[in-house]
């Protein structure tokens, strides 16, 4: 098993849970831009302390500066339309819309654009993480639906956003630049983006400070993050965009599965396929 298949299975579990938490927010009525602010501040904090304890190196600082920085607005913007979102519409609809466009996208980018070369197999494997999102809509559950229109506008933005910003991931990663500098440069510029959205909307009170929700969610969401962000930047330097990526795209499986459990959203035997075809793919990737 190589290095970089490893780094992205890890990098997805942590995604999973760090995903279905946005969930759980959305379910305690938790403001959006406040959580996102606040997680951000955590990851910038955590993300600071290992990079000085890794050397504090600054190798290719300006290409750390424009990827990272643009990177980190796209993750800010993506992150409050991902909770938003999912008070339009079920995680059952959202995730497996924004995980076909997305990846779509970012296999797109990566073998037009940066001019990577997949084997046979391995595109089989792309073939079978993009049938996935497939399996996991049904068009009887729009009737479900608090917003359907409102929430695919958001999915598809979503899904421009993490293309892009992924791309600039990899390039930065192929540069050779540190990669707890570039989550503590990207997530500072998130949390600038985050700042200056909740200015403009006026949408945080003092009531939101004074919920220690945001703290505990916050704190746990920033660690997490950097912790997955890490990993699959690891991924991204040892391997190639399209497949690390499209494994990572898997991660919509947990929060489907844990919100089914929890929430009692709905599952049916396409949904178990789906799951089980998540686990096929991974085979394909390492071939």
């Amino acid at each position: 098993m190589e290095l970089w298949f490893i780094y992205a299975l890890l990098s997805t579990v942590g995604a999973g849970i760090f995903t279905f938490f946005f969930k759980v927010a959305a379910e305690q009525k938790l403001q959006g831009n406040c959580l996102t602010g606040v997680y951000f501040f955590f990851s910038v904090c955590g993300a600071t302390l290992l990079w000085v304890a890794n050397g504090a190196g600054v190798e290719q600082l300006g290409i750390v500066w424009f990827y990272a920085a643009a990177a980190g607005i796209l993750f800010s913007l993506l992150y409050v339309a991902q909770i938003k979102a999912f008070s339009y519409i079920d995680s059952t609809i959202f995730l497996p819309l924004y995980k076909l466009v997305g990846p779509l996208l970012v296999v797109l980018s990566a073998t037009v654009i940066l001019g990577e070369q997949l084997g046979a197999w391995q595109w089989f494997g792309v073939g079978l993480s993009l049938v996935v999102p497939l399996l996991l809509l049904q068009k009887q559950e729009q009737s479900r639906q608090r917003n359907l229109r409102m929430g695919l506008l958001l999915v598809v933005g979503s899904a421009l956003c993490v293309a892009v910003a992924t791309s600039f991931q990899k390039v930065a990663m192929d540069a050779g630049v540190s990669v707890f500098l570039f989550i503590m440069i990207q997530n500072s510029f998130g949390l600038a983006t985050n700042v200056v959205i909740g200015l403009v909307r006026r949408n945080i009170t003092m009531a939101h400070w004074r919920d220690r929700r945001y703290l505990y969610y916050g704190f746990f969401l920033g660690m997490l993050q950097v912790c997955f962000f890490a990993l699959g930047l690891l991924g991204f330097a040892a391997g190639k965009l399209a497949l690390v990526y499209s494994i990572m795209s898997l991660y919509i499986v947990i929060p489907i599965a844990l919100s089914v459990y929890v929430y009692h959203e709905h599952i049916n035997t396409r949904k178990v396929i789906a799951i089980v075809l998540s686990v096929v793919a991974l085979v394909f990737f390492q071939i």
